[in-house]
């Protein structure tokens, strides 16, 4: 029993980064490995019951509850911060998929789509729209951009629009935004006018907010680093 707990709230847990990362374009600031730790901490605990010892057995809920409020002061964050619409919009849509266990194979497969209606001529226009906003007015710019803020500004509904990037980029939204900005950083750095700046300089200019996230996003692009990327196209910018 406890096992199985443990597995379905890892599952869980996956479903709901995935949530996160297709309404937010950064989620530096949502760190669920704590959650994740917590989660182990549970199923290691039910292994020890196994064991029958009840040393060990009130040894690790002892840790377990110290570790859980340690994380928990760490996040007092969380409740402090102004619920966004955004945040509402992806917590109604954890819950939508989540429940979804009562729905037809065939609506299953569909997964957070369920209730769409979009047709494919409509999925193209949307598609039209977002890359054409994307291209002239470089939302992807605002390093705090998501989802909801995106479709205002192209006027479709932020469950329609995910859907959208999810299906016709095969990405989520978190994915597709800092690929912008990775293609926006390649423009800048070919630039000789702009070779007078740092690498990070440059990066947060395209709208990424740590170093830690243009590093990871950019690696995941293309496949190199940075520096490794600018030494093969012989651009000399400083990496500080």
């Amino acid at each position: 029993m406890g096992l199985s707990i443990t597995t379905i709230s890892l599952w869980l847990l996956r479903l709901h980064i995935r949530n996160v990362q297709n309404r937010f374009s950064q989620t530096e600031k949502v760190n669920l490995l704590w959650l994740r730790y917590l989660i182990y901490g549970v199923g290691v605990v039910w292994l020890a019951v196994f064991s029958g010892n009840d040393f060990i057995i009130f040894s690790l809920v002892a840790l377990f509850v110290l570790v859980l409020g340690f994380f928990g002061i760490k996040q007092v964050g969380i409740f402090t911060q102004a619920i966004s619409s955004d945040v509402i919009s992806l917590q109604n849509s954890s819950v939508v998929t989540a429940l979804s266990g009562n729905s037809t194979p065939e609506e299953r497969a569909k997964g957070r789509y369920l209730k769409s209606t979009l047709s494919s001529k409509t999925q193209t226009e949307i598609h039209s729209k977002l890359m054409e906003a994307m291209d002239k007015k470089k939302l992807f710019l605002n390093p705090e951009l998501t989802i909801g803020q995106l479709a205002e500004a192209i006027a479709v509904h932020p469950n329609h629009l995910s859907q959208v990037i999810n299906s016709m980029e095969s990405k989520t939204f978190y994915d597709f935004i800092n690929a912008w900005r990775i293609n926006e950083f390649k423009k800048m750095a070919a630039q000789p006018q702009n070779q007078k700046y740092t690498l990070l300089a440059l990066a947060f200019e395209c709208g990424f907010s740590s170093k830690t996230a243009f590093y990871r996003n950019f690696k995941n692009v293309t496949g190199q680093s940075p520096t490794q990327y600018l030494k093969d196209q012989h651009i000399q910018i400083q990496a500080g």
